[in-house]
């Protein structure tokens, strides 16, 4: 029986996909093919999330709740030294930390965070862009679907929606500390993986204990965000239909660069970021001590 020997861990909308797909193309690291089980943190349990539109969320019936399935994930391990998956919903998730120490005591642990007040606005326009994708329109005001944060907790809506909730990275990797030792968590900044990625990803190498001399491609993004400029032509190339039509007949990349082309970035109503700001500061301040990092960038 194979089981990872290290986790992705979070944060969501901080950089986990592209970690994901970065270090998936090392030789001596294997990636669990669907990358986020969610297994940690839901198993045994009977997924009944919603979202935008009352409809059922797809982590229902995409996450593995139970250990065989899990196994199975892994089961094309071959020589590979370190073995992983992501899953972000399991630094904001409690029991996920518990199961985590009871099956894999020794697992090494990546942590990726994100200025939270980014995340938080990263996060809604990414539902906002699901929703038109799936004709089912999310809000269009970033202040409105804070204020809506209790009600969709309160409804059981998927958990990307908590915007604020998500963002309090001290109190959830604190706890990861409690259980696990310090040298068991690696944690790395989103800003240091966008400015300089092959030193971001040589760092976590040396941390899994692979070859830290492998560079892997990180020209292409994973992962575009923004607000379409016209809904119908998003819709028509996220189509899979499209998508399978065009893909042999275009360059690699290709629909990346058409999605990001079609999206204006937005932007977010500065006492909306004010106020985030000062939801966050006590919880920034206490993470810096935290994991030693200067983090008053975020603050500004």
């Amino acid at each position: 029986m194979v089981m990872p020997n290290f986790l992705i861990i979070g944060a969501a909308k901080a950089g986990t996909t592209s970690l994901y797909y970065y270090l998936n193309q090392h030789p001596e690291i294997y990636m669990s093919p669907l990358k986020e089980p969610h297994f940690f943190g839901f198993e045994g349990e009977e997924l009944k999330f919603i979202r935008t539109g009352n409809i059922p969320d797809p982590i229902n019936t995409m996450a593995i709740t139970d250990l065989e399935s899990y196994i199975k994930l892994f089961v094309g391990v071959t020589t590979e030294k370190a073995i992983g998956e992501a899953s972000p919903s399991y630094l904001h998730t409690p029991k996920a930390a518990d199961r985590i120490k009871f099956y894999l005591p020794q697992a090494k642990l990546i942590a990726i965070l994100r200025n939270p007040v980014d995340r938080a606005f990263s996060a809604f326009t990414g539902q906002y862009l699901h929703g038109i994708q799936n004709h089912q329109p999310h809000l269009t005001d970033f202040g409105e679907a804070l204020k809506n944060e209790t009600q969709y907790i309160q409804e059981n809506w998927t958990p990307i929606y908590f915007y604020k909730q998500l963002g309090f990275y001290y109190s959830q990797l604190s706890y990861y500390y409690k259980l696990f030792a310090k040298e068991q968590i690696h944690v790395c900044l989103n800003d240091d993986l966008k400015k300089d990625s092959q030193k971001t990803l040589k760092t976590i190498f040396q941390y899994l204990g692979v070859d830290d001399t492998f560079s892997p491609d990180t020209s292409q993004q994973v992962g575009a965000s923004g607000v379409p400029r016209n809904n119908f032509l998003y819709r028509f190339i996220k189509n899979e239909k499209v998508k399978s039509v065009l893909k042999p007949l275009v360059p690699k990349g290709w629909g990346y660069k058409a999605e990001k082309a079609m999206l204006n970035k937005p932007k977010m109503d500065p006492k909306v970021r004010q106020e985030l700001l000062n939801l966050y500061r006590d919880d920034v301040l206490k993470l810096q001590d935290l994991i030693d990092r200067d983090l008053s960038a975020w603050l500004q």
